[in-house]
């Protein structure tokens, strides 16, 4: 199997080195899941003195935060009513 990818040069580079510094396994390749928006251990270190992988922590971290996904969540929620999705019902 061979796979493609395309995005800018930044985020080809943002995707080696999240697979490169991953404590975790990936998924596996599956076209539904949204990977546009890469964050890269620099995002950390523009505005932090630290090596790669304290960064990397603090990615890991932010991203898996309560309040990062409740806002993810409502993301979605506000694109999809934007959208006219009907909403599913669990009565």
């Amino acid at each position: 199997m061979k796979l493609v990818f395309e995005g800018t040069e930044e985020q080809l580079e943002n995707l080696k080195a999240l697979v490169k510094n991953s404590k975790e396994n990936l998924p596996e390749h599956n076209d539904n899941y949204q990977v546009n928006n890469l964050w890269h251990v620099n995002d950390v270190k523009i505005n932090y003195v630290c090596e790669d992988e304290d960064a990397m922590d603090v990615l890991e971290s932010a991203l898996h935060n309560e309040a990062t996904m409740a806002q993810i969540r409502f993301a979605i929620h506000l694109e999809a009513d934007y959208l006219g999705l009907k909403k599913k019902s669990f009565d």
